[in-house]
């Protein structure tokens, strides 16, 4: 054998060990990892709309959940207490678009009342929440190098 061949067979043997722990580290990675990074990054960018939004009580409208709409069901992946906290502010919120259309059919009714302070500090902890998964796997991604076994 020569140096030529055995540097061949070297490379090949690393490319084949490459290879088995790149497949190796997809299979362990959570899938649609993407979609995820895209969902949470949509509802934290609600949530910080509504955040300034209530800043201004007097221009108060409906609520902009229709993100939450989409991607309520797929949230599992998220600590617990903070799918808890994302859950009641849009849920609070959910009820409160439906008193304004209930207001809107009959204006008669009761002009709809949200409590603005308990909003603000759920919506603190659900935004924390959310940049806390959003960080935690910006940073894995990205300290993923040539290795898929390195997170």
């Amino acid at each position: 054998m020569d140096i030529g061949s055995i540097v061949i067979f070297i490379v090949v043997i690393f490319a084949l060990f490459w290879l088995v722990m790149r497949l190796r580290g997809n299979v362990r990675n959570p899938p649609k990892l993407q979609m995820s990074m895209e969902m949470i990054s949509a509802l934290n960018d609600d949530l910080k709309f509504i955040q300034r939004k209530l800043n201004d009580p007097a221009d108060l409208r409906m609520f902009k959940i229709a993100n939450w709409k989409s991607y309520q069901n797929h949230l599992e992946h998220i600590d617990k207490e903070y799918v808890d906290a994302v859950k009641s502010c849009f849920t609070q919120m959910a009820e409160y678009n439906e008193k304004i259309k209930q207001k809107k059919i009959d204006p008669g009714s009761e002009t709809p009342r949200i409590d603005l302070e308990e909003l603000k500090k759920l919506i603190l902890k659900a935004r924390a929440g959310l940049a806390k998964w959003i960080q935690e796997n910006v940073h894995r991604e990205a300290t993923r190098g040539l290795f898929s076994w390195r997170h």
